[in-house]
């Protein structure tokens, strides 16, 4: 009997309170690492930029996608794109702007949408999901937090993301009562540069607000991000030794160690 819910302690939602922290570089070079470390991964793209799958070399005219999809009733399944870093994606798709508002008012209606697209991609029982959404509150944040195990927020070590904290408590808190019951949420600093004094002192003031779940482990400023991502390939595809590659492969192995 085919199953009609994955395993919520598999799936990792990558979250931003607001836009350009980073956040599908993270999701994107999180996936390759976890594909690398011999999963089986998913990469969920739920954003209308369609962007997770660009770090993969994938076509960027490509149409392909779950929202396109959704018009002829395709599975989810119907809609992956393989990748040779052992990545699968699952791409928004590109649509109109009508289209996506019309899909949008599908997703809302349906409380279960996100748990039966996940379902339908018919992955084996230790499959890891990794869920990039949009930044900000959306229409896709309800069905994220009430299926994930694992929430990892991303932010800069900035005044603008330290003062986004309480809205990111907030969503969590408002969600709480539809959320997995083991369900356990973190923060991740991204692009953090150590020889800034004030980027230090955020940090700390993050950790000493959050406690342990502002991840001591940061994702270094590192030029060989932004080359690797001009190059469509992960970090540590494109130079294994960049200390953000590092980054990853110690954020995926600690990943590894809860799931």
């Amino acid at each position: 009997m085919p199953r009609t819910r994955v395993d919520s302690a598999r799936v990792i939602a990558v979250l931003s309170p607001k836009g350009g922290v980073g956040k599908t570089t993270v999701a994107a070079n999180l996936a390759a690492e976890l594909a690398q470390a011999g999963k089986q991964v998913y990469l969920v793209d739920l954003d209308s930029q369609n962007a997770a799958r660009l770090c993969f070399r994938t076509d960027f005219c490509d149409p392909v996608g779950h929202a396109p999809g959704s018009r002829n009733g395709a599975a989810w399944s119907e809609c992956c794109r393989g990748t040779d870093r052992g990545v699968i994606c699952v791409p928004f798709g590109i649509v109109g702007e009508s289209e996506r508002a019309c899909y949008e008012r599908t997703v809302a209606s349906d409380r279960h949408w996100l748990s039966k697209g996940l379902a339908s991609l018919h992955a084996p029982d230790d499959a890891i999901f990794v869920i990039d959404t949009p930044p900000g509150g959306s229409v896709f944040l309800p069905q994220v937090l009430s299926n994930a195990g694992v929430v990892l927020s991303v932010v800069l070590a900035d005044a603008a993301s330290f003062a986004t904290l309480p809205t990111m408590e907030r969503w969590l808190s408002d969600f709480r009562d539809r959320a997995p019951a083991r369900q356990r949420s973190f923060y991740l600093v991204n692009r953090m540069d150590d020889s800034r004094p004030l980027r230090r002192d955020v940090h700390a003031a993050m950790r000493e607000q959050l406690g342990y779940r502002m991840l001591g482990g940061v994702i270094h400023f590192d030029g060989a991000v932004e080359e690797a991502l001009a190059s469509q390939l992960p970090v540590a595809a494109y130079d294994p030794q960049a200390r953000a590659a590092r980054d990853f492969r110690e954020l995926a192995a600690w990943l590894m160690s809860i799931l």
